[in-house]
């Protein structure tokens, strides 16, 4: 299962998206047109369990319980309006994840059993991805998996989470991806370790920067990368894992361990030859300012990722056309596999992300399938330790607000 590198020989580039560190971010289909980005992470679900025991999510300026209408009884904005932005990423060949965590003061994150962290993954697949519920705030889209960048709340149960999600999609013609962005100065991660140890994660993005000591432009970046890459080639449940270079694209995006684009283009290229069989590509955070900064050149980032391929196909895009996936157009009636066709399309670029793999042995699963989402709340989740970061603000962004938004000089715990 989850055959990768299938049509598209290319490391891939991810950025995220929805924070608008810019200040001027535009709808994400505006994004998906430039060949450079392949995959994105739409951030953030940043609560797991408000209002009327549904989540939260909240991208700015564009999507939240703050600008949008929400579902009756719940702090869920009803933002189907993207619907139509994320088909568009989808038929240009990119794939679309949804990020969840962020880091901020308003990420309210965790689990205290298995129970909560199954409940949370089938009320992801029923309004998000392949499920079934009258309460889906991107409407039919169907997107393509999910990201944990989770800075709070502690590790218990993320494995259950991903679990859960491969039962959910054992089933699906369309592919669905997990993924994680880790600190680098952690190994294994305070937060993302347990389920990178104990369930099938797809890739990692380190990231290399807000942390002093493993930052990109620090000296002890590249001891850094060689202890993830040893760590996760020893410990990942995932044998075929890809790792990814974590970075942000100025000083606006991140307090400390800003490189600029050159700096990192010679990093890619060098992390390529070191660990080719591991290396899976680079992420950025984030896309609304990489585009703005005029310095910053995402150009030549795509070019030390894909030089010396002779089989890629120079676009970047992948070498068909990915249809949109799509839930049936009541999304009441959910998104269940509804266009195969397109699922294969998009899977075909994603896959680019994680390098061709052999059969992965599938996690114990001993619960049911899940069934339509309801309102019915979870408990109250962890919060272990106090968030180190500013709340973002559903309508604006202030200067100071960084991935995962925070303040210079402030340090994971």
């Amino acid at each position: 299962m989850y055959q990768l590198y299938r049509d598209f020989h290319l490391p891939p580039f991810f950025s995220y998206w929805g924070q608008n560190t810019s200040g001027d971010q535009k709808s994400l289909d505006e994004y998906c047109r430039d060949d450079t980005v392949d995959i994105i992470m739409a951030g953030f679900m940043n609560v797991y369990n408000s209002t009327g025991g549904q989540p939260e999510i909240n991208f700015a300026n564009l999507c939240s319980a703050g600008g949008n209408g929400v579902f009756k009884g719940t702090a869920l904005p009803q933002c189907q309006f993207m619907t139509d932005q994320i088909q568009k990423c989808q038929a240009a060949g990119k794939a679309v994840l949804l990020s969840l965590g962020g880091g901020a003061g308003d990420e309210k994150v965790g689990f205290q059993s298995q129970a909560q962290a199954q409940q949370l993954a089938d009320t992801i697949w029923n309004e998000f991805l392949g499920g079934n519920s009258s309460t889906r705030p991107l409407g039919a889209a169907v997107l393509d998996g999910v990201d944990f960048d989770v800075e709070i709340g502690g590790p218990q149960f993320i494995a259950d989470f991903v679990n859960r999600i491969r039962s959910n999609s054992q089933n699906s013609q369309k592919k669905f991806y997990v993924t994680a962005a880790p600190q680098c100065p952690n190994i294994p991660d305070h937060m993302v370790g347990e389920a990178i140890e104990n369930s099938d994660i797809d890739a990692v993005w380190v990231q290399f920067y807000n942390n002093p000591a493993c930052n990109m432009n620090s000296p002890g970046y590249a001891s850094s990368l060689d202890a993830w890459m040893k760590y996760l080639a020893a410990h990942s449940f995932n044998k075929n894992m890809k790792v990814f270079i974590g970075s942000a694209v100025d000083n606006k995006a991140a307090g400390q361990g800003f490189v600029d684009s050159a700096t990192l283009a010679k990093d890619i290229t060098q992390a390529k030859g070191a660990y080719a069989s591991q290396f899976g590509g680079a992420m950025i955070f984030d896309i609304t300012e990489a585009v703005n900064n005029t310095v910053y050149k995402l150009e030549d980032l795509t070019t030390a990722l894909r030089a010396g391929d002779s089989t890629s196909n120079p676009t970047g895009s992948a070498s068909e056309p990915a249809q949109t996936a799509s839930a049936p157009a009541s999304t009441a009636s959910g998104a269940v596999d509804a266009a195969s066709e397109a699922a294969d399309a998009v899977s075909s670029a994603i896959d680019a992300a994680f390098g061709a793999t052999d059969a992965i042995p599938e996690p114990t699963e001993t619960t049911s399938k899940p069934t339509e989402t309801t309102s019915q709340p979870i408990a109250t989740p962890i919060t272990t330790k106090a968030a180190s970061k500013p709340i973002v603000s559903s309508r604006f962004i202030r200067p100071d607000y960084i991935h995962g938004r925070r303040r210079p000089g402030v340090l994971p715990m």
